[in-house]
């Protein structure tokens, strides 16, 4: 019979066992078995006796026959005990893993859902990789098909961690991504912010993100209609903030995917919604961060801002005549009413 360790280490139960309902079964056998057994050795050896006796003869109890009852009790006995054992120490195994099991058990392998609309089936985005930035306290979770580069907003996380009015804030941040950027406004004591995306796994990963870091009640996420992409389709009028941030697609082409909308702003569309309907959104003294990596964007947010009567000024020392196209670092611009 095995011991104890060989009972505990043993192969899982079949799926659909119910330990308590076998043990019934085996009950049941085991008294059947055994009952038939004595019957059916007292057929073979006294063939008058056909059907079972209520109770066994005096003279019968030392025969050989009734010794080997005794003996083919004790063994089912025996058989039903080790198997009540091993069926106990099979439920514990499975209702309760050891430290080590639960420990194993990465994210990675539990990807996250986006929240469903009502009767369709969830959707999940497998977890690609763990990166690590200074201005955040852990690392945090890249979804597969969220846009990831984190040189884009360098010069920007920067300027969020280092800026004392940033705490108590009110914060938009437009094309949130993994959720880096509101996650560092967050780190810097904003009291609130709403972050927007078009691609549902980003909306999932910034949000993901912020549980992580225990943020997840001051971070609000919000989906972007494809149909709708301009900055403020999700912006309630009424709602205006300290900082509105954003990291947008840089390059005027048209996308062909959910995923190419983080990268390309045909016409650059998103570019002039965002600047012409800043001032409406902030708040008396408020600021428009803009990160971008290509001079003919930031060449259209100078003019955009202009003609609207916004501010606009490079807080980079970088010239954009000594860069090339596309660049990183990203450049961060700062829009302001008068």
């Amino acid at each position: 019979m095995p011991n104890v360790e060989q009972r505990q280490t043993a192969g899982h139960c079949p799926v659909g066992w119910n330990p308590s309902s076998a043990l019934q079964t085996l009950s049941r056998w085991g008294s059947t078995n055994q009952d038939e057994l004595q019957h059916e050795s007292s057929c073979s050896r006294h063939s008058s006796s056909v059907s079972r006796a209520p109770s066994i003869p005096p003279a019968m109890a030392a025969s050989p026959c009734s010794k080997m009852s005794s003996l083919i009790s004790v063994i089912s006995k025996s058989l039903l005990a080790f198997t009540c054992a091993m069926l106990i120490g099979c439920e514990t195994q499975s209702t309760a893993p050891n430290a080590d099991t639960r420990q194993s058990a990465t994210p990675q392998e539990q990807p996250l859902k986006e929240r469903p609309a009502s009767g369709a089936t969830p959707v999940t985005w497998p977890v690609v990789r763990w990166v690590s930035v200074p201005e955040l306290p852990q690392d945090i979770q890249i979804l597969d098909s969220v846009f990831w580069e984190p040189d884009d907003t360098l010069s920007l996380r920067q300027r969020i961690i280092s800026e004392p009015t940033m705490s108590g804030a009110r914060v938009l941040e437009i094309g949130t991504g993994s959720g880096l950027v509101s996650l560092c406004c967050l780190q810097a004591g904003a009291e609130r912010v709403i972050a927007t995306d078009l691609n549902p796994a980003a909306v999932a990963n910034a949000l993901a993100n912020a549980r992580l870091l225990g943020f997840a009640q001051r971070l609000d996420v919000r989906q972007v209609p494809r149909r709708s992409p301009e900055a403020w389709t999700v912006i309630r009028p009424e709602e205006t903030f300290d900082f509105i941030i954003s990291n947008p697609p840089w390059e005027d082409r048209k996308p062909t995917s959910v995923q190419e909308f983080a990268l390309y702003d045909p016409g650059f569309l998103l570019l002039k919604s965002l600047v012409t309907g800043a001032r409406s959104r902030l708040r008396p003294g408020g600021r428009l961060w803009l990160a971008y990596g290509c001079v003919t964007a930031i060449r259209h947010i100078q003019q955009t801002a202009g003609d609207v009567g916004l501010n606009c000024r490079i807080l980079d020392e970088r010239r954009l005549e000594d860069l090339p196209e596309l660049f990183l670092p990203g450049m961060l611009l700062e829009i302001t009413a008068p």
